[in-house]
């Protein structure tokens, strides 16, 4: 797990995460079968990504896992450095990867934030489409609202269905048992 972090920290991003990115993280990913790849140009990592092929994914933020299928994959965490963006590094590495260690790949989900505008027109120049969303608030640190939209988007989860959590020592521990 050493080699990740140390990527993580050549392209400045070891504390992207608030300090989730150590090695029980990286080690609770792999072991929840996700796979991590970096392009390498002249010895230096100009992209890198996490892609989940073998389980549902796990929204930390919210306890919930939406579904993704068995022969699908779901795209996490892809970065670019700055200095290399806008030279479709995110589609052709992605690509790359997919061919080489996916070739069975049905459906390619992904989840980006809605004001991450590079992460979306990416998405958009390989094909992508929005099928769902998901909304979610804290609320004083105590209180949380999440929902996901279309309601028929395979889910299971911390007290699903319910939309309003109380932030307690319940909701944390089941989040830290589910997290990579």
């Amino acid at each position: 797990m050493r080699a990740v972090l140390d990527v993580y920290k050549s392209v400045g991003r070891y504390n992207y995460y608030e300090g989730a990115d150590d090695d029980a993280r990286m080690e609770a990913r792999v072991k929840n079968g996700m796979r991590f790849f970096a392009a390498i140009q002249n010895n230096e990592v100009i992209a890198y990504l996490w892609m989940h092929s073998t389980s549902d994914r796990f929204f930390d933020e919210i306890g919930l896992f939406l579904a993704k299928g068995a022969d699908n994959l779901w795209l996490r965490d892809m970065y670019v450095t700055p200095r290399h963006r806008g030279q479709r590094l995110f589609v052709n590495t992605l690509n790359a990867v997919i061919c080489q260690y996916f070739p069975d790949c049905r459906y390619l989900y992904s989840d980006v934030d809605h004001d991450n505008s590079p992460s979306l027109r990416a998405h958009q120049h390989l094909g992508m489409e929005e099928i769902g969303k998901v909304s979610y608030a804290r609320i004083c640190g105590a209180w949380l609202y999440r929902k996901i939209e279309p309601e028929f988007l395979p889910q299971s989860g911390f007290r699903y269905p319910q939309h309003f959590l109380r932030l307690d020592r319940h909701f944390k521990s089941y989040v830290q048992r589910h997290l990579c």
